[in-house]
């Protein structure tokens, strides 16, 4: 038998005070979208957001928990580490694809100063400090626990 069913969330004065700002901001930017279509391109915007939903539903979420259920397979004094590590490396990567995908590239070809970096190897450097970061907190937890 299950407990007694959970209450419905109470939203407090802030968020009934914000929900029209939100609304307001979001209509501006659909005028804008179609006032300025000619720049904004409102088809490819939308194939982008609709994308964006199907990969985020159907890879996005079911990776996510696929790996939070492998996590919680791990000791508990390593979980926080890892999970902090997965959070800020996932991150860092959906934040990195346009830029290790090169958008931006085609549309002025032969500037080379237009996307300079070497992106994959920043990427690399980075999600291996944040991993390194990770094993110390790591082995601290766990030199902690011997100690006690």
């Amino acid at each position: 038998m299950t407990g007694p069913p959970a209450q419905p969330p109470r939203y407090g004065r802030l968020f009934w005070a914000l929900l029209p700002v939100g609304g307001l901001l979001m209509a501006w930017g659909l005028v804008g979208l179609f006032r300025d279509a000619a720049l904004t391109v409102p088809a490819s915007w939308l194939r982008w957001f609709l994308g964006g939903l199907l990969v985020h539903d159907l890879l996005l979420v079911p990776a996510v928990l696929a790996v939070g259920l492998a996590v919680r397979r791990l000791p508990p004094a390593l979980q926080p580490p890892v999970r902090t590590a997965l959070i800020v490396s996932g991150t860092l990567a959906l934040m990195s694809l346009p830029l290790l995908l090169g958008y931006g590239r085609a549309t002025q070809p032969g500037n080379a100063s237009l996307l300079p970096g070497d992106y994959p190897r920043s990427l690399a450097i980075t999600v291996g400090t944040v991993w390194a970061a990770a094993a110390a907190w790591a082995l601290l937890c766990l030199l902690g626990r011997r100690g006690r």
